[in-house]
């Protein structure tokens, strides 16, 4: 697969949360988990039998949350207009570190294969994480020049 991938997660997006400690182990919290494998599931699905890249990639991801009910409707429209950017929780890199985990021997081999990425969030009508992930063109080895004094 040379095109780049691209889905759409209608879920409440979800920080990648801290390692817990617990009976000489380390875990990851169960709502990272559940949250982890539906991305995963879905990345599969649009994967089909291709598999994962190979080379560097470019990791896109953008965050959608619902504006509050509680704020006033003016401020609501604001917010799906863009005037008005979300800034609380969850923080953006704990939610893209989440999806580009996920990701790993699914869409590319390992998330250190991401050599670019874009995050975003923002207000929307629903709840998702859109994600596209997109190869990037192999370039020819770089010649070094060595110059003798």
């Amino acid at each position: 697969m040379t095109e780049a991938v691209v889905f759409i997660v209608w879920a409440d997006p979800v920080a990648k949360g801290r390692p817990r400690f617990g009976r000489g182990r380390t875990y990851t919290p169960k709502k990272t988990r559940d949250y982890e494998e539906k991305v995963a599931e879905i990345a599969r699905r649009e994967m089909g039998a291709s598999p994962p890249f190979a080379d560097a990639v470019r990791l896109d991801v953008t965050a959608c949350f619902p504006p509050p009910q509680s704020w006033p409707s003016w401020k609501r429209m604001a917010a799906l207009s863009g005037a008005v950017g979300h800034t609380g929780r969850p923080d953006l890199d704990n939610i893209a570190k989440a999806v580009s985990d996920a990701l790993n021997g699914i869409v590319y081999q390992d998330d250190g294969q991401v050599i670019e990425m874009k995050f975003h969030k923002k207000y929307a009508h629903r709840p998702a994480v859109e994600v596209k992930v997109t190869p990037l063109p192999v370039h020819a080895a770089a010649t070094v020049v060595r110059e003798d004094v």
